[in-house]
């Protein structure tokens, strides 16, 4: 159901993808704003006029693709018309599990912050982590040294409460966050695109991003048919390339992508335009 006055006359998501952004706020033919709201935890929002009008039924022949947007709205395509819709619920019943090896836990703590997933991790109740690796930052000279001494330490500690009768559960309180760690992570499509949205972006440290591409190219592989794999591939991607209209929500920004409040400041001038 939506009015057809706010169906956005190009046939293509591709196309749409591909032009400026004010090439592409011509082209939409509704009024749109970004709201820009004075918490910086906040996304921007969009507002148009949409709710004003009488929808009216579009009689549908075709497939749909999905892609969801910060705002909880959808991009879709319908009869080779590119509108806006409902919710994404139909992603939830896809799943994908994921065994990650190789990482800290460090970053588990961040992994795991994603709520909408299952997870079971290797446990330091009941393993032995007298020969556990560490997973070094990036780090050189005396930094190095710093990061190998306190390592080196702490594993020590750990090993002699163990001899002197500690339990594990007890003895794991002097392991840094850099211990390597094994997972098991289970997610569906749904929250797999918001875990890819957040930290596929470059504001993410680098580890956990560096885990998202990978588990990224893990779900492509899957799909063998190249119309799946770009309406999968359009799904995670980092936030400032969710929707139609791409730009920055982040405070800080890394240039990839117009802020929010340059978009908006485009739409002002456009409006100024046609007055």
């Amino acid at each position: 159901m939506m009015d057809q006055n706010y169906e956005m006359a190009l046939s293509e998501v591709d196309e749409i993808l591909n032009y400026t952004d004010e090439e592409l706020v011509k082209k939409i033919p509704i009024q749109l704003r970004i709201l820009i709201s004075n918490n910086k935890n906040k996304y921007p929002i969009f507002n148009d006029s949409r709710t004003k009008k009488t929808p009216i039924e579009i009689d549908y022949n075709d497939m749909v693709y999905c892609a969801e947007v910060s705002t909880g709205l959808l991009v879709v395509r319908r009869n080779d018309k590119v509108c806006l819709c409902g919710n994404c619920s139909v992603l939830e019943h896809c799943s994908f599990t994921f065994m990650i090896s190789g990482v800290d836990r460090n970053l588990t703590h961040q992994l795991v912050r994603h709520r909408i997933a299952s997870y079971s991790q290797e446990s330091q109740r009941y393993v032995d982590m007298s020969n556990n690796e560490f997973i070094y930052p990036k780090a050189h000279g005396r930094e190095m040294t710093l990061y190998d001494k306190a390592y080196y330490h702490s594993m020590k500690c750990y090993e002699d409460l163990i001899e002197l009768g500690a339990a594990k559960e007890d003895a794991r309180s002097v392991l840094p966050g850099a211990c390597e760690t094994r997972i098991v992570v289970t997610m569906n499509l749904r929250a797999l695109a918001h875990f890819m949205n957040e930290r596929l972006c470059m504001r993410a440290q680098e580890p956990i991003r560096k885990l998202a591409n990978a588990m990224k190219q893990a779900v492509l592989n899957v799909f063998k048919k190249t119309e799946e794999r770009e309406i999968i591939r359009k799904l995670l991607v980092p936030k400032c390339e969710v929707g139609v209209l791409h730009f920055c929500p982040e405070a800080k920004t890394c240039n990839r992508h117009k802020t929010a409040k340059e978009i908006n400041n485009i739409l002002l001038s456009l409006e100024k335009e046609e007055k």
